[in-house]
């Protein structure tokens, strides 16, 4: 039984489209957008924001502008860092990821949703990232190239240390950097 549940929590990706235009490219730039309609858990972002800070400035004014801020900058600070990281760390003997405006090739991973989970030490439950990487020309960005969906990217830190929601979430982007280059190994620079 916990087998099966395994495998329907599992990871998915699913690429659409060849990537071997790749293969001989030393650097390859990374942009990661979030996109305007994304989920946070069964909610649009606008309404977990407006839930998570009025809840904070009931208990405390003034909370809640400081768990937005959080809540923002976690997105530079913590998520694209762990994406491209874990992509670099597994791709790093054929090419790297990054900030690279004049690299040909762009890939431009759009996330879509984000499930925070929770761990309240009893009982816990992973956080997730869905999204899109687009393969575009750098020169060209409204043509994709190529196009890898990531969905049920997993979060949790080992021995159950990720209580807070950026810990979990920037994990699922680890491991969403570590799968795609992973699949680029094999599909794009093989």
């Amino acid at each position: 039984m916990l087998l099966t549940t395994v495998a329907l929590n599992a990871q998915k990706l699913k690429q659409n489209g060849d990537l071997t235009f790749l293969k001989g490219e030393s650097e390859v730039n990374v942009s990661v957008v979030f996109d305007d309609n994304m989920k946070v858990g069964k909610m649009s972002e606008a309404e977990y924001v407006e839930k998570n800070v009025s809840e904070r400035d009931a208990k405390k004014m003034g909370d809640g502008s400081r768990w937005l801020d959080g809540w923002n900058g976690a997105r530079e600070n913590f998520y694209i860092p762990k994406f491209v990281d874990l992509l670099n760390k597994v791709v790093s003997k054929n090419a790297t990821f990054g900030n690279y405006p004049d690299a040909a090739y762009t890939v431009v991973f759009n996330v879509t949703r984000i499930e925070p989970g929770f761990n309240i030490g009893v009982t816990r439950k992973p956080a997730e990232i869905d999204g899109v990487a687009y393969f575009v020309k750098t020169s060209d960005m409204n043509n994709s190239l190529a196009e890898v969906t990531i969905t049920k990217a997993p979060g949790a830190q080992a021995f159950g240390a990720d209580y807070a929601v950026e810990q979990r979430v920037a994990e699922s982007f680890a491991i969403s950097g570590k799968r795609l280059g992973a699949l680029l190994n094999k599909k794009a620079f093989k």
